[in-house]
């Protein structure tokens, strides 16, 4: 698999095996990840906040918009469009009056629990030929690749 082609001076960009597993793979649950942001009428950015809300309820703005880099000024932007929707809810912040605290609307709740859903009947249908072991050993390697990418991240 080429990314990109041929660079200069007659450099490849081809990709070992599994690092080109492991990009369609990716690439494969982006796509994934697309379809769901637009059936439910979202932006890829929105969904993002919609899922760390989910996953770091109740948190501020600021922190998700340190989480997944994007300026207040968006963030706010992104927080009004997702309570307008009615998948989020703001709360003012107890120990600062200047902030609030954003948390997941029942409707909120009811979307990710829908995604969710989607998304864990995907991956059956893409390993129904895998056996119980098999599955089970895939759980353990990619969990242990992703460990292992995480700590190399996190090495300066």
């Amino acid at each position: 698999m080429e990314i990109g082609g041929a660079g200069t001076g007659g450099d490849s960009y081809e990709l070992p095996p599994l690092a080109a597993a492991a990009v369609r793979f990716a690439r494969a649950l982006e796509g994934n990840r697309e379809r769901l942001a637009a059936e439910a009428g979202l932006t890829q950015t929105e969904l993002r906040v919609l899922f760390q809300v989910a996953l770091h309820s109740p948190t501020t703005p600021k922190e998700i918009a340190d989480r997944i880099g994007v300026s207040t000024a968006a963030m706010t932007q992104l927080t009004r469009s997702l309570d307008q929707r009615g998948l989020v809810q703001r709360q003012t912040h107890p120990t600062d009056g200047r902030s609030i605290l954003l948390e997941l609307s029942e409707r909120g709740h009811e979307h990710l629990r829908c995604m969710h859903r989607q998304f864990n009947g995907l991956l059956s249908r893409a390993s129904a030929e895998l056996g119980e072991d098999e599955r089970a050993e895939l759980v353990e390697v990619l969990d242990s690749m992703a460990d292992r990418i995480r700590a190399d991240l996190d090495t300066p």
